[in-house]
């Protein structure tokens, strides 16, 4: 039996993944998606803009980075390793277990997501990404916004995680990574996505590399090709 967790992004909980634990989920995988400890303050649609304007959208309920890596690990059965599927933020989050846990992970895959580096924070890759071009943070927060309107929850993101570094990755070397890049993404646009998975290829990850042809939530815009994509990468 393979396990598979979901990991959501900033601002995010399990909503992102729509019913992508029910269409991974079958006699030979049990998927899960989970809601990041602290990611329970819901924010109305109509203050989303004011608020990530105003303070990032962002409160310190005391999560760290630990108490995420905790949550994630204890949905994965004792003696057995899962597949960890992290979306945008989620990418960093699923970094850093499999830098805590190798003994844990069978394989990272990230989609549209935040791959860091030896020694990076997600403040850092938020930084990288909002330093270049072509970044716009209003295009950026009506996609969002968009999604909300779709169902997906917004919600206050806990501050504390966000400046914690990664350690050296080296130690996640031997664990296979699939980096599903989001072609038309405008909260991580596909150039950072395609510079972070060469980083990790660079150091002597096995990285592969696949492609959608959509924005920042694949999971709304194209499921079923997103879902063909993972059960490639989740064998039996």
């Amino acid at each position: 039996m393979k396990h598979v967790l979901l990991v959501h992004g900033m601002n995010g909980d399990d909503t992102s993944w729509t019913d992508f634990d029910q269409r991974l989920t079958d006699t030979h995988c049990s998927a899960k998606k989970l809601t990041l400890p602290g990611h329970n303050t819901l924010i109305p649609i109509a203050n989303i803009p004011g608020e990530i304007a105003e303070t990032g959208a962002r409160h310190d309920p005391g999560i760290t980075m630990q108490d995420y890596v905790d949550h994630i690990v204890s949905y994965i059965p004792e003696g057995s390793k899962a597949i960890l599927i992290g979306h945008s933020m989620g990418g960093a989050v699923i970094s850093h277990v499999a830098l805590a846990h190798p003994d844990k992970v069978e394989k990272l895959i990230f989609v549209g997501a935040m791959m860091p580096h030896t020694g990076e924070s997600i403040l850092d890759v938020e930084a990288r990404i909002k330093s270049h071009p072509p970044f716009n943070p209003l295009v950026a927060t009506a996609d969002i916004t968009l999604h909300v309107f779709q169902g997906m929850n917004f919600v206050f993101q806990p501050a504390g995680p966000v400046p914690e570094k990664l350690g050296t990755i080296a130690a996640s070397r031997n664990i296979p990574k699939v980096a599903i890049v989001t072609h038309k993404d405008p909260v991580i646009p596909r150039q950072r996505q395609d510079e972070a998975a060469q980083v990790l290829q660079d150091a002597g990850h096995r990285v592969t590399l696949e492609k959608i042809d959509t924005g920042h939530f694949p999971m709304f815009d194209k499921p079923n090709t997103l879902h063909s994509l993972l059960e490639a990468h989740v064998p039996d």
